[in-house]
């Protein structure tokens, strides 16, 4: 193959190119081809080619913004003009027209930008239609929706209006049990005192005492061996001085007429002193009882010798001075347990403790330990009751009327 340099001239300016044409010479004439092109020139040296039919045919390979490839592909029929029958030659242009180019590209990139904008704007519009649709589907639920709960509401306002109707009429019923409520509870303790005072019928423990001292006048006696101390003392009314510090009874317990042995028997002593009342609450009232509780000078010993029945000795251990001498109180106690009942019994004695006997005989015994006991008939004398005789003795024994 036979390489020429050649120019090509496309319009407006000649660029160079190179074109490898096949038994190519240099008598050849210059050829011009309208192919597509504005003005192809083909030139070799100072010789021309002849113009080709526009039968020939040009092949564009290959369009760049700057470039283009062409492929020219021409027969020529005549071979007198220096071409032989079927020769082929191939043309590379290495630039073509920039304007023609540019204004290609430029249409082709404003088509598919159109064509983007179009599809763009039909999608948006696809789009607001589901979303104007969506909102209405919306509105019409919200509606429904807001139309069921106010009928739930309506159904519930007329619930709520016959709840409170009825919680009135409960808060009157309550006020008229509270107004009713004191007379229950007045019923009701009625009822307790009733049941507390038929238990005490059906668990009725007795305690029944008999002084043995004296039983004429039911008390016991003791005497603390003392004698007066202020002159005076009737003649006619014996002194005797022996001592007796100790005082017996029986005892008897029964549940409901039946002996029964208790499980503990206690005794309380209280004594009594004549006194001149400080402040009188009426006219007469010149004397009055000073009550004290002196247990711990006393001894209480519950001897059984059956069920329900036995003694009881009570013995005196405080000092035998002359401000011992009283009239006494015993409380007898006796407790018992029935079931699941804790049951009490209480009997009341006399208890006169003298300062000396004013009998006009007196016996004395000694006992097994070698101590003397004592014994008179009556050793009250002339007094009826211990009241008396104690007095008449305190006052003896220079004992005066306290302040009570």
């Amino acid at each position: 193959m036979t390489r020429r340099a050649i120019s090509v001239t496309t319009g407006h300016r000649s660029l160079p190119c190179h074109c490898g044409i096949t038994e190519l010479s240099s008598s050849s004439p210059a050829r011009t081809c309208a192919s597509g092109l504005s003005s192809v020139h083909f030139g070799l040296g100072n010789s021309s080619w002849n113009e080709f039919r526009r039968s020939d045919r040009v092949f564009v390979t290959h369009v760049g913004m700057r470039s283009t490839a062409v492929t020219m592909q021409f027969d020529s029929k005549d071979a007198g003009k220096g071409l032989s029958q079927n020769n082929r030659s191939t043309l590379t242009v290495s630039e073509m027209s920039e304007r023609k180019v540019v204004d290609r590209g430029i249409a082709i990139g404003l088509a598919v930008i159109s064509l983007i904008l179009l599809i763009g704007i039909g999608g948006v519009f696809a789009y607001y239609a589901i979303v104007v649709g969506n909102k209405d589907s919306t509105i019409q639920t919200l509606t429904s929706q807001n139309n069921r709960l106010e009928a739930w509401l309506d159904g519930n306002m007329t619930m709520l209006e016959s709840a409170l109707a009825e919680r009135g009429i409960i808060e009157a019923l309550l006020e008229d049990q509270r107004s009713g409520l004191p007379g229950i509870q007045s019923n009701f303790t009625s009822v307790l005192a009733l049941l507390d005072s038929t238990q005490s019928k059906l668990y009725d423990l007795r305690v029944e005492t008999v002084a043995e001292d004296d039983p004429m006048r039911d008390t016991g006696i003791m005497v603390l061996g003392l004698r007066p101390t202020s002159s005076g003392w009737p003649s006619r009314i014996p002194v005797q001085t022996g001592a007796d510090l100790v005082a017996h009874y029986k005892i008897v317990t029964s549940l409901n007429g039946i002996p029964i042995s208790p499980l503990a028997v206690i005794a309380m002593v209280v004594r009594v002193d004549y006194r001149n009342p400080s402040t009188r609450q009426f006219p007469s009232e010149s004397t009055m009882s000073g009550l004290t509780e002196v247990s711990s000078e006393f001894v209480c010993m519950y001897r059984p010798v059956a069920p329900g029945v036995g003694a009881l000795d009570v013995y005196y251990v405080g000092p035998q001075t002359k401000e011992h001498v009283a009239n006494y109180i015993l409380v007898v106690q006796a407790y018992a347990k029935i079931g699941g009942h804790n049951i009490f019994g209480t009997d009341l004695q006399d208890l006169c403790v003298l300062g000396w006997s004013m009998d006009s005989h007196y016996w004395v015994t000694a006992l097994p330990d070698g101590e003397k006991h004592y014994g008179w008939e009556d050793p009250l004398g002339p007094f009826a009751s211990c009241d008396e005789a104690v007095f008449w003795q305190r006052a003896y024994l220079g004992l005066s009327v306290l302040r009570g």
